[in-house]
């Protein structure tokens, strides 16, 4: 729909589609509705209206229809050149124009140009497309010695495109394979089906083997085994700086992959210098903006900041927390929402642990405004806990009273099927009435995981540990 991607669009895209696609007269019934759509002040009764008003009659969904579609016909004007897909897409087209137009000779050389680009890049399906161009073009340009040329060079040569594109498919096979399965079939099994692949198999086949050798690893419980498969990974795509720039976030998947290794063996180095890594992206490799996005390095912030907060290491956040901080500062009206709802937990929680009660508080505050549903419910209760467990390990009976009832309200109008959820909200209302909370608890915490599953349960608890919490409590002080 139209008010979706009106939506998704930057404030780039709008200025771009505004002035290039939407500042003529012939275009000023859809620019209202570009305008409307956007603020989202007016509701459809009064869009129709201003429309109706403006001269437009016809059937108003007909109107968003030419919206949409101008849309995309404008986004892909605008990332005509996005990617190495994007330009050989451009030169296939182009190829189709120039042939239309009788001129064999120029797609004879945007061929060989566009040829030379997917094969620096590996780009064998659109490969496929070009030799069926050049299939066309020698056939309607060289007449009766087509088919010696053809055999000569050609089909050689499309025989060798399609043993590509069969070697990762081949991998692809065996990874989805292995992830469906799980542990039905032996790792050995498995390992008879992998083979060393030719130094000249494409760049992605040897990733999926790598990642196959990895998973089977990792199934096998040798961690350390894993984690130098990984970096093996990271090793091997860091010898193609073109595709990273073109392509960064399979190099930042690979990243974030091993950084998940080093914490599996507890590597806090290897962990802080792959982060490292992932932020230094935008810098080294000079990627489009919208290809490496404020969420990507969001990402690496949290991760860095999740594995110093749950190894207990939370004096050691401090860079990482004011580098959040100014990001937040600096892109107030674009900063993801769930982004946001994560670092008021991650910067509460290790307030609190710092014992820093203002500050905890000044974050759990900032979280409470948001009361954003269908976002992050086990974070967002873990936040209200952290708050719940200041008022009550200080005593503050009457503010957790309030505050316990307003937490009963949140959860029936945002996750009303939160056992979780309900159940903290018992906890608490147990918990406010007696007046013996010096570092000892007056209700089991076990009420709080009454019914809870257990995969959940382990979830708040990589969260926050109420055991935990509940031994350090009467050291705290606000």
């Amino acid at each position: 729909m139209a008010e979706d991607l009106i939506e998704a669009l930057s404030k780039s895209e709008k200025r771009y589609i505004s002035l290039r696609y939407l500042s003529t007269p012939k275009q000023r019934h859809l620019k209202l509705l570009f305008d409307s759509l956007e603020s989202k002040k007016k509701s459809s009764k009064e869009t129709k209206s201003m429309l109706k008003s403006s001269g437009y009659h016809a059937p108003i969904h007909v109107l968003r229809y030419d919206l949409n579609q101008l849309i995309r016909k404008a986004l892909r004007s605008y990332y005509h050149d996005f990617s190495v897909e994007s330009q050989l897409h451009n030169c296939i087209k182009d190829i189709e124009i120039l042939n239309m137009k009788s001129l064999p000779k120029s797609c004879l050389e945007t061929i060989k140009r566009a040829k030379t680009l997917a094969y620096k890049h590996e780009k064998y399906p659109e490969l496929l497309t070009l030799l069926k161009w050049e299939r066309n073009l020698i056939v309607q340009t060289q007449g009766s010695q087509a088919p010696k040329i053809m055999s000569e060079t050609l089909n050689h040569e499309e025989n060798h495109v399609i043993d590509q594109i069969k070697d990762t498919s081949q991998q692809w096979k065996i990874m989805t394979e292995l992830i469906a399965g799980g542990l039905e079939e032996s790792p050995d099994s498995y390992e008879k089906r992998i083979t060393n692949l030719p130094e000249n198999a494409p760049l992605q086949s040897h990733i999926l083997n790598k990642y196959i050798r990895h998973s089977l690893n990792f199934i096998k419980g040798n961690p350390k085994e894993a984690k130098r498969d990984l970096q093996s990974i990271v090793t091997e795509i860091e010898k193609y700086p073109h595709r990273i720039k073109d392509n960064p976030i399979n190099y930042v998947t690979a990243l974030n992959n091993l950084i998940g290794g080093c914490i599996g063996i507890k590597d806090t180095e290897g962990v802080l210098a792959n982060l490292k890594k992932v932020r230094e992206i935008p810098k080294k490799f000079k990627p489009h903006p919208n290809k490496f996005t404020l969420r990507q390095t969001l990402q690496s912030y949290n991760l860095e900041i999740e594995y110093l907060r749950t190894t207990g290491q939370f004096d050691k956040t401090e860079n990482s927390r004011n580098e959040v901080k100014r990001l937040i500062d600096k892109n107030k009206s674009d900063f993801p929402l769930d982004y946001a709802i994560i670092f008021d937990f991650q910067f509460a929680y290790i307030h609190y642990r710092l014992k820093n009660i203002p500050l905890a508080l000044f974050w759990i505050n900032r979280a409470l405004i948001r009361k954003v549903h269908n976002i992050h419910e086990d974070i967002q209760i873990a936040t209200y806990f952290i708050y719940l467990w200041v008022l009550a390990t200080k005593n503050h009976k009457s503010a957790l009273i309030s505050a316990n009832q307003s937490f009963s309200r949140f959860i029936k109008k945002n996750f009303p099927e939160s056992i979780i959820g309900r159940n903290i909200y018992r906890f608490f209302k147990a918990f406010s009435y007696n007046p013996d909370n010096e570092g000892k608890c007056s209700v089991s915490l076990d009420l709080i995981y009454e019914g809870v599953a257990v995969t959940k349960k382990e979830r708040f608890r990589s969260l926050i540990d109420p055991d935990d919490l509940l031994t350090k409590a009467k050291n705290y002080t606000i």
